[in-house]
């Protein structure tokens, strides 16, 4: 996974497939930041869009996204 900008928003995203799994940005005017992740086959639906909460600067809502996403590829799913 990797960042990269656009705009006004700070996007994760899967590097071989280029698939958004989270992004993060300010909320309106305001100094806080928001960060989301999209679970789902499809992105930007929403449906799939969760939001992991709202954060007092922008290191503290990268990280929820990113623990997210870590804690979500060391689970094992049962079938």
């Amino acid at each position: 996974y990797l960042w990269k900008n656009i705009g006004d928003k700070f996007y994760f995203y899967e590097v071989h497939t280029g698939k958004i799994v989270g992004f993060v940005h300010k909320y309106a005017h305001h100094d806080v930041w928001i960060a989301v992740i999209y679970k789902g086959e499809y992105a930007f639906t929403v449906d799939t869009e969760v939001h992991l909460g709202q954060y007092i600067d922008f290191g503290f809502a990268q990280h929820a996204v990113e623990y997210y996403w870590d804690v979500q590829n060391r689970t094992l799913l049962e079938g």
